[in-house]
């Protein structure tokens, strides 16, 4: 069974497991929806909640101010970099030693034009956070996702305005 929810999530069921960590808004009471309970805008499973409950019941253990992230990138502390292409600057964020998997911020320059390419090692996923980008004659720009499975040929990619793009590579970055 499915259940509708109000914010960032839109659909959960007890198959499903969540990709993405949601936000909780303390200020909500739980309910109670066909045997699962929610809190605020996203519906959680039992163990989900008792964890939920027993942070609230122990404030002592919730430290506020702490980092609770355990690496945090500053793009301001970054370099860009040439890419694989012409045109192509990348700013590494963060790179997955046991992986090779990278989260990068990808420059295309206005009016350069990225072949059509493979990436063997890696899936690909492409977020537009300014410019615009054409794909398959098509134009894309800001808030737009691409994602490019492992293996699968795509491009090219043309650069209609200067593009800033925040790229996921899974695995190491090879271009073939």
């Amino acid at each position: 069974m499915r259940f509708p929810m109000r914010g960032s999530c839109s659909w959960r069921d007890a198959s499903m497991v969540p990709r993405f960590n949601v936000r909780i808004w303390l200020s909500r009471r739980s309910r109670i929806a066909a045997g699962k309970e929610a809190a605020g805008s996203c519906l959680l499973t039992t163990q989900e909640l008792d964890a939920f409950n027993a942070a609230l019941a122990n404030p002592g253990a919730i430290r506020f101010g702490e980092v609770m992230f355990p690496y945090i990138a500053l793009s301001k502390e970054k370099a860009w970099q040439p890419g694989p292409y012409e045109g192509v600057e990348l700013m590494i964020l963060h790179q997955q030693k046991s992986t090779g998997g990278l989260v990068v911020l990808r420059k295309f320059k206005a009016g350069f034009t990225i072949p059509a390419h493979t990436h063997y090692d890696a899936n690909e996923w492409a977020y537009i956070l300014s410019g615009e980008w054409e794909e398959s004659g098509v134009a894309y720009g800001t808030g737009t996702l691409f994602f490019a499975p492992k293996g699968v040929r795509h491009g090219p990619h043309i650069a209609r305005t200067e593009v800033i793009s925040l790229t996921v590579f899974d695995g190491p970055l090879t271009v073939g």
